[in-house]
């Protein structure tokens, strides 16, 4: 596994921690205050304890589960997706897959969720998705990446307050050039002058990239230079007011106020991500959370010219004041509204009838009209911003901002097939939450001390997954058990084919068209942790025990995947 510290009590490993976690952090650690909470992992038996983890609640695990089901039909369409790169190492591989249920104690405030996943190959990282093996770690070993730390670290002057593109470059209007700049320092140097040129610079270029001298600064409208880097030597990042640039100001991390230093605008704890990380609503695009990491793993391609109408650059404008993230904070119209607020809104272009509409911010309905009235447009930047520029009014009375036509302009939101759209649709009918459990945040015994941050209280037991997922799925087929049945030859029970996957989930998930009700996500959820706690016979798993210590930690010489498991059961 990968451990970046033992949390041992000799030599540097305890210094290295102590030096992360100081300051208020040993303070505020003699008062902590705690939160507990069951979480379930799903790996290969070989994969001990949560360390460089994720897991999640039975929401998310159940979202998770079932969603590996469609990857012999997704993965056979889009090869490209995530989960479909890690199945060498997990469900689609020779694995014996098991579920773990834990009962864990953190400290009370959460930090950003990170993935963890299979690594693949070595190298430096190239800035997408598949995590790099560090030097000296096999293929396989779980490795945790957060969706803000993809790509090399950036100089400090772009920590905060940027987006850095590792595989676009931009187009835009140069209004100032940085020449004679020194390498090395050059990236530094574009954000740094770009943050002190805040009200003009909207994102900078360098045309020859690391071996450049040069930095143009742009500003509004922007266009994306979709694969200029492999075209072009070119490098680039935009502003992102979304980033914030201190972590007291960053509302999600109201909590942190206790163990962070708030004279200094970084916070170790989190940025370090020794705290257990969160991500409410998982997968699910149409909560900020999860919509925020989306838009941060998916580069945009077209850019509304917020000078271009006064309602996208209203959106923006109220985006920055009264948004978390990238939806609107609870009582956003007052604030927006608000006489310390209100004037300067107004000089942005905003009127009274648009906050409304910029306060009840919805991406669906959004994308939806956006497909409705530019369809035909989306993927091609100057064609799909014209369009949006005609439509703005009924884009208005559809809730889009800026950031949500951009994003859907650029093709975001769009599903190439409709084992995809399954995967959100799940994700926003269960609501799960998932957790990322780091072992710089790990306690070496069952208190949490000075220099950690959670701990497991307990295992509640350890299950083969098919068992856990036939579980969930004999419920779902019990209530409408028609559909399998109608499946033509042997397709009603085998669970890689189409339509035993379509009966699935659209039993689940409901059909209006059809008039197919939805299921109760509780119902489902109940049904998934009862495998953990019940007898078995009355809706409980048998317990499987794992190899001994010697044969932890390897995805190796296991036996068969999740799908042949529960067609055989």
């Amino acid at each position: 596994t990968i451990s970046e510290s033992n949390m041992g009590i000799n030599g540097l490993t305890l210094g290295v921690t102590l030096a992360i976690l100081g300051g208020p952090f040993a303070n505020a650690a003699k008062e902590a205050k705690t939160v507990n909470f069951t979480t379930y992992r799903v790996t290969p038996i070989t994969y001990p304890g949560l360390a460089n983890m994720d897991s999640g609640d039975a929401g998310g695990d159940v979202f998770f589960g079932l969603s590996q089901l469609l990857l012999p039909q997704l993965c056979a369409v889009d090869e490209s997706f995530l989960w479909c790169q890690n199945r060498a190492y997990l469900s689609g591989g020779s694995a014996w897959m098991v579920y773990s249920g834990f009962v864990v104690v953190t400290r009370d405030a959460f930090g950003e969720y990170e993935a963890c996943n299979p690594c693949q190959g070595h190298g430096p990282s190239n800035g997408h998705e598949v995590q790099v093996c560090p030097d000296g770690v096999p293929n396989g070993t779980f490795v945790c990446q957060s969706y803000n730390d993809q790509g090399p670290t950036p100089p400090p002057q772009c920590k905060n307050g940027f987006q850095i593109w590792h595989e676009d470059c931009l187009n835009g209007t140069v209004y100032k050039t940085l020449t004679g700049l020194a390498p090395s320092e050059a990236e530094g140097a574009c954000c740094a002058a770009c943050s002190a040129d805040k009200d003009t610079c909207a994102g900078w270029n360098m045309p020859k990239g690391d071996n450049g001298t040069t930095c143009q600064l742009m500003k509004e409208p922007l266009v994306m230079w979709n694969g200029g880097q492999t075209e072009s030597k070119c490098k680039a990042a935009q502003v992102d007011h979304s980033e914030y640039r201190c972590w007291y100001n960053n509302p999600q991390y109201a909590a942190f106020a206790p163990y962070c230093n708030r004279s200094e605008c970084s916070c170790d704890v989190i940025d370090n991500h020794v705290a257990v990380g969160l991500e409410s609503n998982a997968m699910c695009h149409q909560d900020s959370a999860s919509l925020s990491a989306l838009l941060k793993r998916t580069t945009p391609r077209a850019t509304v010219s917020t000078a271009a109408a006064d309602y996208w650059q209203c959106t923006e404008a109220v985006g920055e004041v009264c948004f978390n993230g990238y939806m609107p904070a609870p009582h956003c119209s007052e604030c927006a509204l608000d006489s310390s607020h209100w004037p300067s809104l107004q000089k942005s272009g905003c009127t009274a009838d648009m906050i409304p509409h910029v306060c009840s911010a919805d991406f669906t309905e959004c994308s939806h009209k956006i497909e409705q009235y530019c369809g035909q447009t989306v993927g091609h930047s100057s064609s799909c911003a014209t369009c949006l520029k005609e439509h703005t009014r009924d884009l208005e009375n559809a809730n889009c901002t800026a950031l949500f036509a951009n994003y859907a302009c650029s093709g975001g939101g769009h599903r190439d097939n409709h084992w995809e759209e399954y995967i959100e649709s799940l994700a926003c009918h269960m609501h799960g939450n998932w957790y990322s459990t780091t072992s710089t945040g790990e306690c070496k015994g069952k208190e949490l001390t000075p220099d950690c941050w959670w701990y497991i209280d307990s295992e509640i037991r350890t299950i083969n997954a098919s068992c856990a997922d036939g579980m969930v799925i004999s419920k779902v087929q019990a209530s409408r058990p028609e559909c399998w049945t109608a499946c033509p030859g042997n397709e009603g029970k085998n669970v890689s084919s189409a339509c035993y996957l379509d009966c699935l989930f659209q039993t689940i998930l409901g059909n209006t068209t059809t008039g197919i009700p939805s299921m109760d996500a509780t119902v489902l959820e109940k049904t998934f942790s009862d495998a953990f706690t019940m007898p078995v016979g009355q809706g409980g798993c048998q317990a499987v025990h794992k190899p001994e210590a010697d044969d932890l930690v390897t995805a190796e010489g296991a036996t068969t995947s999740v799908e042949e498991e529960i067609t055989d059961e």
